[in-house]
């Protein structure tokens, strides 16, 4: 029987707005995710932590991260 092989889901990095925004992105090929090079890291998911100061809908806001 043949082993399968797991993707194991990609480490969640905490990174500001800025960084986000300004960073490199890596289109990959195949079933190798995508990334954002943030300070020499191969970044595919990141955890965005702010608060919300103006909210003017349901889909438009403003974050202070």
């Amino acid at each position: 029987m043949a082993e399968e092989q797991r993707q194991r889901r990609q480490v969640a990095h905490k990174a500001s707005i800025n960084q986000i925004l300004s960073s490199n992105y890596v289109k990959e090929e195949g079933w190798e995710p995508n990334y954002l090079s943030i300070n020499d890291n191969k970044v595919s998911r990141v955890n965005v932590l702010g608060v919300i100061v103006l909210k003017q809908d349901d889909s438009n806001m403003v974050i202070d991260d």
